[in-house]
């Protein structure tokens, strides 16, 4: 009797460690598609800086490069399996070969909507690629008039109203 209660002891803790190991490894893939692709990982660490420091955008390159070799960028970026030695091949473009174009200097806003930061300048196939910092979501662009405003930084996602901190709705330009 007690070599049964022991069995099932030794088996319900193995079940349990089993059951940690795949929740690790579906945690492990979700956080890898969530982070795939350089214009992905690049809005992140945009993202992550502005975070970190009072909700304003790296003024240039240097500072967000100077950044994420800091201890604390280190951390925070291998949590999301972005590995802060390969900033400078995260900044090309997969689909172009070419660097990617960065609005530097964007402010968030705590719980606002996501902000385009990261721009293919080359269009593949006729579509750029624009990566949004707050959202980790990358929008398609096919025409110049749409590329243009986003890299002034006018966008308004479809769900705008859900954001609780946003800034006045913009008119649509003409």
């Amino acid at each position: 009797m007690c070599n049964d209660k022991l069995l099932m002891v030794v088996i319900a803790v193995s079940a349990f460690g089993v059951s940690l190991i795949g929740c690790k490894s579906e945690r492990s893939r979700l956080i890898d598609q969530y982070t795939e692709g350089n214009i992905k990982k690049m809005s992140i660490i945009y993202n992550i800086f502005t975070i970190n420091n009072k909700y304003k955008g790296p003024k240039d390159e240097a500072e967000l490069k100077e950044w994420v070799a800091s201890d604390a960028a280190v951390r925070k970026l291998s949590r999301l399996h972005i590995d802060s030695n390969k900033f400078d091949q995260y900044m090309i473009s997969e689909r172009t070969h070419e660097k990617f174009e960065i609005r530097w200097g964007v402010d968030s806003r705590p719980m606002g909507p996501p902000r385009p930061v990261v721009f293919e300048a080359t269009a593949v196939e006729g579509v750029r690629q624009v990566g949004l910092a707050g959202g980790a979501d990358v929008l398609n662009v096919d025409t110049d008039a749409e590329y243009d405003e986003l890299m002034e930084g006018y966008y308004i996602p479809k769900d705008y109203d859900k954001y609780p901190n946003r800034k006045k709705k913009p008119k649509k330009k003409n």
